[in-house]
């Protein structure tokens, strides 16, 4: 008998929008964790699956976003790294990454520019 899997619930603001998701694994220090990785046009979401010791989503909003770029990490041939202004680097495994690093740049281009405040 197949087995139903549960659902994560995901919520959108009223001004948001799903662009993109797909199974992922976040590469932490110590292990590979699997879940869902969600594009919208005003953030990225990391959610971990439900058998993950580690079950806290993350959020990246793309303002924060500095560079997204391939990466390695000398073994992984699929790894997107986001690296925010914060100086914060974190890393997934994701098998379709040319797709998805392409989604995740054109998000960003969407984005309002930074405003900057000049003090005398």
């Amino acid at each position: 008998m197949k087995q139903k899997r549960k659902k994560v619930s995901f919520d959108l603001s009223e001004d948001e929008v799903l662009v993109a998701e797909t199974g992922s694994h976040s590469l932490g220090d110590a292990a590979a964790t699997g879940g869902r990785l969600r594009i919208t046009n005003r953030r990225i979401v990391y959610q971990p699956g439900f058998f993950n010791f580690h079950r806290r989503p993350l959020e990246i909003p793309l303002g924060e976003v500095e560079e997204v770029r391939k990466d390695t990490m000398g073994i992984w041939p699929f790894v997107i790294l986001i690296r925010t202004k914060s100086g914060n680097e974190y890393r997934f495994l994701v098998w379709e990454r040319s797709r998805f690093l392409g989604i995740i740049r054109s998000q960003l281009a969407k984005q309002p520019p930074a405003v900057v405040v000049h003090r005398p």
